[in-house]
């Protein structure tokens, strides 16, 4: 009720969502190289896993765990080109994300037979670039581009799919 709410707002009654949330797990690296001339190069590395597992007494038991992994570098030059102070920066991303989802279905409450599995797959690589010409000390000139990819991959594992509806597919993405 409204009075309820207003009296107690973090109640939760709701036998779906934990009550500390889902457990994640991260690690995540991360090193800079500086050299000559204020040049730079970063690098990172990290790994990502959440296990979104749930209950439901009406809907059912739900297990979607998420993993994901990925790589950045970024790599400023700092010079000069035709007598003016320059600065070019490139870098990229790689990623991989896997997800797998399960379900089983609530029978009084209780957990019953299993209905329901995919795994989806998503690889990302991103790749940029960036020149600024101080063409003087207040005014700079910066262009630049950017190159994304993305593939989804989608396997449907159970149940059984009725004849002629497909169990797989995938998607290419692609912009610049």
């Amino acid at each position: 009720t409204q009075r309820q709410l207003d009296q107690n707002p973090h109640q939760n009654v709701t036998t779906a969502i934990p009550k500390n949330g889902f457990p994640v797990y991260m690690f995540d690296l991360q090193h800079t190289f500086k050299m000559d001339n204020g040049d730079r190069f970063d690098f990172g590395a990290y790994y990502f896993n959440a296990d979104f597992s749930f209950t439901d007494a009406q809907w059912g038991f739900y297990r979607d765990l998420w993993q994901d992994a990925g790589f950045s570098w970024r790599h400023q030059l700092n010079g000069s080109l035709f007598g003016m102070k320059n600065r070019f920066v490139w870098g990229g991303l790689t990623q991989w994300m896997w997800i797998n989802d399960h379900e089983n279905e609530a029978v009084n409450g209780v957990r019953g037979s299993f209905r329901f599995n995919e795994r989806d797959d998503w690889n990302n690589v991103e790749a940029y670039f960036e020149d600024q010409l101080a063409l003087t000390d207040a005014f700079s000139l910066v262009a630049g581009a950017q190159v994304n990819y993305r593939k989804v991959s989608y396997d449907h594992l159970f149940p059984e799919l009725a004849a002629g509806q497909p169990a797989q597919g995938d998607q290419d993405f692609f912009n610049f």
